[in-house]
């Protein structure tokens, strides 16, 4: 389920897990009052694949070559 950010008039700004389908019913977890939507950006984690990597333009077909190319480009990225 997806998190959706809210803000109440009367206590701030808060998160809520809810269907797709009831988000623009996100109630205020202190008061019970709908909240007015906020539109955050994502942050989205996805687990090492083998295949084409698009960032680096080529198929890796382990995290260790992927790691191998990363390091002879001097990029950084976050740890698995």
């Amino acid at each position: 389920m997806p998190v959706y950010s809210y803000e109440c008039k009367e206590h701030g700004r808060y998160e809520t897990f809810m269907p797709m389908d009831e988000c623009l019913r996100g109630k205020c977890p202190k008061c019970g009052k709908i909240g007015r939507r906020k539109y955050d950006t994502c942050h989205v984690y996805v687990d090492f694949t083998p295949g084409w990597d698009e960032s680096l333009n080529m198929n890796v077909d382990t995290k260790r070559q992927r790691d191998a190319v990363l390091r002879e480009k001097g990029w950084t990225r976050y740890k698995d």
